[in-house]
């Protein structure tokens, strides 16, 4: 045993799952976890079109007090998703977040024996077989040479954004928006709302230009 701590936090079920990523780093906290929870309940709710093939979902998030870097963060993972198995499986899907990617979540969800890290949703879709074709047939698309599994979060945060934006009135060419770090969530809000023409810097801390 390690002594490290994960954490999850369902926010909100919406016929009866949630939706939210894992992270993983060195003092992440159960308070940290609940407000990215709840960040993802309104995420969700403010990405959703009645008219669109989505699932509506509530908000959760997963995090594990450890460096993702430490040569222990592997089976630390794996560990955590082995005790929130019952979650994964009824009531919370989640992917990668800060610290992780989804390569490295999908190997540990096989270890832990759980069939994918989006399952508790299987139940919610009229045809289960073709819902998980057009999973893997999406995540199989690249953008300028990026898969979508980097990019589809990001874009759900730009997608938020732009719907915000949207309901107050506000155009998107020359809306500036502060990005905190380029990694994968950050790098690919900034490509998404660049688009539209919103200006994004990232904050001080991120130490790059996007």
């Amino acid at each position: 045993m390690t002594g490290r701590r994960g954490h999850l936090v369902v926010d909100r079920l919406v016929r009866g799952v949630a939706s939210g990523g894992l992270r993983m780093r060195e003092g992440c906290t159960a308070q940290e976890v609940a407000g990215l929870a709840r960040g993802m309940t309104m995420k969700e709710a403010l990405h959703y079109d009645p008219s669109a093939r989505y699932v509506p979902l509530g908000g959760a998030k997963g995090g594990i007090d450890c460096d993702p870097r430490s040569p222990e963060a592997y089976g630390v993972l794996v560990r955590y998703l082995r005790a929130m198995r019952p979650y994964v499986e009824r009531f919370w899907t989640t992917g990668e977040d800060l610290g992780l990617t989804q390569d490295l979540v999908d190997r540990a969800v096989a270890e832990a024996g759980l069939v994918s890290s989006v399952q508790a949703v299987y139940p919610l879709l009229e045809d289960e077989a073709e819902a998980r074709k057009r999973l893997a047939d999406a995540f199989a698309i690249e953008v300028d040479g990026i898969g979508l599994d980097e990019l589809v979060g990001g874009l759900g945060v730009a997608e938020s954004v732009l719907v915000a934006l949207d309901r107050a009135g506000r155009p998107y060419a020359g809306t500036r928006v502060s990005v905190q770090g380029l990694g994968t969530m950050g790098g690919a809000t900034a490509r998404f709302l660049s688009r539209p023409g919103c200006g994004s810097w990232p904050s001080p801390t991120s130490g790059a230009r996007s």
